[in-house]
């Protein structure tokens, strides 16, 4: 419990609290106060479904404590992210501190207080400081360790042998993972890189819980939630900070990327077959090694391999020379994944990735096309 170094407040403060009095303000419901602390969507990728954290105050020994989970920066690391050996963990700011960021960044912030239980209190507490103490050594994941599904997790251990009840989740909970988080994000980009990074795992047939990974979504699941009859939210947010990041698209989109690629390869095939064919190769290879890098190397976002492996991997450029006996092949191949992309139930990558993909097809079926006619003539 927190009762340790609350006893070395009071003595500071010179009072004089004994072990019955220590108990009976632990029981007390207004000695700690539990909220969710809701921030909104930043400008940079990691950030872009915003931020969830917890806030533990005890205004008797003026404690105002955020705790967090948080991963290295990503922009000061990019090498040690590619490497895989990025790290995080549960971090404790102190919250005056913690929110001046926030509003460095021009992020809103609004509060959400949870009726828990005096006990599950302390026990939050007590999970929330052990976390701490367990440090930054964790792997960067921000799909599987993301900050609303942590929020939800320690909550759910905070309650011990009471349970959360959730008596109807909401109709984006029939989405996968991965539509949760794509109709999360706001910027195109951004949704496109998490694609190209991530692994299958967002595509599994996961529990509700377990798909919690938007900071609106946690809010929304909190809001219907209840332990022993009681509501978890029921009062309305206090808005701690306004939003002053003005959220902007930018004209050039991934699909547009994608859509004059395929008109270039296209044209390019039969005004310029040779070097389109090389170039787009080429392009596709490079991708393939990020992609496959990213797969040997465990560093997709999530557990598992990526289906972006089919359309993107290195085998093309390096089997070049034989690509009579294979080019129709991995065609037939690639048509097929289209299709699967385009008709499969969920979402299961970016729509720009089957554009592009459709491109490639153009390639390989204009390559056979033309080692046939080569040895007709």
């Amino acid at each position: 419990m927190i009762l340790s170094p609350l006893s070395g407040w009071s003595q500071t403060a010179g009072d004089s609290l004994t072990e019955d009095s220590l108990e009976r303000l632990r029981l007390s419901p207004d000695f700690v106060k539990v909220s969710v602390c809701i921030a909104s969507r930043g400008e940079i990728l990691y950030s872009n479904v915003g931020h969830a954290f917890i806030r533990m105050q005890c205004p008797t020994f003026d404690l105002d404590n955020s705790f967090s989970y948080e991963g290295e920066d990503v922009e000061d690391n990019l090498f040690r992210f590619l490497t895989g050996r990025l790290k995080m963990g549960m971090a404790r700011w102190d919250t005056h501190t913690y929110i001046k960021e926030y509003e460095r960044q021009g992020r809103g912030l609004k509060e959400y207080t949870l009726n828990l239980s005096p006990v599950a209190k302390m026990n939050l507490w007590r999970i929330l400081d052990m976390r701490v103490d367990e440090g930054n050594n964790l792997k960067y994941d921000p799909v599987t360790r993301g900050c609303a599904h942590s929020v939800v997790e320690v909550i759910q251990e905070s309650l011990g042998s009471d349970y959360m009840i959730i008596d109807h989740w909401p109709e984006r909970f029939d989405m996968s993972l991965r539509e949760m988080i794509h109709t999360s994000m706001t910027n195109d980009w951004s949704r496109f890189m998490v694609h190209l990074m991530g692994s299958t795992y967002p595509d599994s047939d996961l529990s509700n819980i377990e798909k919690i990974a938007a900071p609106s979504d946690l809010i929304d699941v909190l809001k219907i939630a209840s332990v022993n009859g009681q509501h978890i939210i029921t009062e309305e947010p206090t808005v701690l900070l306004q939003t002053k990041i003005e959220e902007s698209k930018c004209w050039f989109t991934p699909m547009m990327m994608a859509i004059i690629f395929l008109v270039l390869t296209l044209l390019g095939m039969y005004w310029l077959p040779k070097p389109t064919a090389l170039t787009v190769v080429t392009l596709q290879s490079i991708v393939g090694l990020f992609v496959t890098y990213l797969f040997l190397s465990g560093n997709l976002l999530g557990d598992g391999w990526s289906i972006l492996l089919i359309p993107f991997n290195p085998l093309p450029i390096l089997l070049w020379h034989w690509r009579r006996w294979w080019a129709g092949i991995y065609a037939i191949l690639l048509i097929l994944w289209v299709l699967t992309a385009w008709f499969y139930p969920h979402l299961l990558i970016d729509p720009a990735f089957p554009i592009i993909t459709v491109g490639l097809v153009i390639v390989y079926f204009k390559q056979l096309q033309n080692l046939k006619f080569h040895s007709t003539t």
